[in-house]
């Protein structure tokens, strides 16, 4: 199982939680992000000046992109240096594609972010919150990306926490085992899974001072800023913005406006503590004895992975697995809370019966990779898929590409949740895999689950 810091330095749970520090999984990153949007209401003494350090960080690149005249001249030059942020490693959180390092902001992403910030200087805006806000309309720029940015830029206060807190705590050695990174703590106030700049509502209208101006911004954007920023491409929105700057203006206007509300981490409505500690619980209520030979066949790896696969249904169908996939207003969660619930259950599985089976790094971001290393390597891969998943077929079909070009031993399995909400998908997905059988391509094993939602007897 994935260790959380207090497990692995043998922590109190009571104890570090008063530090307010997040007890992030060493060796997974959590989907939460650092929101800069809380900087504002901060109580950690180590992050008081977090909020000015950014906006001065960002005021700069504004005031010397104001300067460039061109590409490649020596303010823009500048500004690209300002905006070049690394990798911080030993944060834990976000959607790092591997283990648990941060995204970082290569070169191409950072001149899209500068020329994107010069469009808008060019148009009379120099409030530094707007790199706040540039998510919403920079493409490939989303909540981690300003995560990043943020972590990078207030670095050094994060640091400084840190150090308060394990000397508090009497951890010496703070080295995160899987990494060999120092792990950086980071305050769970300052912590959303849903950044404020990205969670608008229907009561955000969009303002405008005239008739004719609202007129043309509703045929845009449309009517609220929940509408412009989920349901219009990027690429127009931007455009919308740039040609009226007054849009910019209401958005930085209502975005400061908002409330500092941090994530309630007790009630978890997204989930993202609670996978970890149901998994726990239920790989711990029902225990699964596994074996395998010291010089395994391919039939037999397959054996242990599909009797694990059938523990997890179990649990989904018959264990009460099934509601924790849903929020409490009755919508499923995010995949990746189902896909991190079963590679939980797996990896203690396998560490329960001492099995040589380990997984890949990208584990509980997708498709969880079972290896035998002992002799003969064999290679399993299963797929965690909601129903409702509109690249379902697709990502079927990909699969069975991924599966002809592997050169080892490998099969996969393709398990898909059933939520409900109509049964089309099951004659598409049973369609593609006749037809692809018949074209003589080696085809995934189809594992349906049933992780539709009951009503209590009480209700029926």
């Amino acid at each position: 199982m994935p260790k959380t810091i207090t497990q692995e330095f043998a922590l109190k749970q009571g104890q570090f939680s008063k530090t307010g520090a997040f007890d992030a999984l060493l060796d997974l990153d959590s989907r939460l992000f650092i929101d800069p949007h809380l900087l504002r209401r901060t109580t950690q003494p180590e992050l008081s000046g977090a909020r000015k350090t950014l906006e001065e960080h960002f005021t700069k690149v504004l005031r010397l992109l104001g300067h460039s005249r061109a590409k490649a001249d020596v303010f823009w030059e500048n500004a690209k240096t300002l905006l070049t942020f690394p990798e911080v490693q030993g944060l834990c959180i976000g959607y790092g594609k591997e283990g648990t390092a941060g995204s970082g902001i290569g070169p191409s992403l950072r001149d899209r972010l500068l020329k994107t910030a010069k469009e808008i200087i060019d148009v009379g805006i120099k409030d530094p919150e707007i790199f706040e806000l540039v998510g919403l309309f920079a493409e490939d720029i989303g909540p981690d990306r300003i995560s990043d940015m943020t972590a990078g830029i207030i670095q050094s206060h994060l640091k400084a926490f840190t150090r308060r807190v394990f000397k508090e705590l009497n951890v010496k050695q703070s080295i995160n085992p899987y990494s060999r990174k120092p792990i950086i703590l980071v305050p769970k106030e300052i912590l959303r899974p849903l950044p404020i700049a990205h969670d608008w509502s229907d009561v955000d209208i969009v303002a405008a001072h005239n008739e004719a101006l609202r007129h043309r911004v509703n045929k845009q954007v449309g009517k609220t800023w929940k509408h412009a920023t989920t349901r219009i491409a990027k690429r127009d929105l931007r455009k919308a913005l740039l040609q009226n700057p007054e849009l910019i203006r209401d958005l930085l206007n209502q975005y400061k406006s908002k409330p500092t509300e941090a994530y309630d981490f007790d009630k978890d409505p997204y989930g993202e503590v609670t996978w970890y500690q149901e998994a726990n619980r239920l790989a711990n209520q029902l225990q699964l004895a596994l074996h395998l030979s010291p010089h395994p066949t391919n039939e037999e790896v397959l054996r242990v992975v599909l009797a694990i696969c059938n523990k997890f249904k179990d649990a989904v169908e018959n264990h009460d697995l099934a509601r924790i996939l849903y929020h409490e207003r009755g919508d499923p969660r995010h995949e990746s809370y189902a896909q991190r619930l079963f590679y939980a259950m797996a990896d203690a599985y396998c560490e329960a019966n001492n099995l040589d089976l380990s997984r890949e790094a990208n584990a509980g971001r997708g498709p969880v990779d079972f290896k035998v290393s002992a002799g003969y390597r064999t290679r399993i891969v299963v797929e965690i898929k909601l129903s409702s998943n509109s690249k379902l077929i697709g990502g079927f079909k990909r699969q069975v590409g991924e599966y002809a070009k592997s050169e080892k031993a490998y099969k996969a399995i393709y398990a898909v949740l059933d939520i409900g909400k109509g049964g089309k998908w099951r004659k598409r997905l049973s369609r593609a895999e006749n037809e692809l059988k018949k074209a003589g391509e080696l085809v995934p094993l189809i594992f349906v689950i049933d992780a539709e939602l009951k009503k209590s007897a009480s209700r029926l």
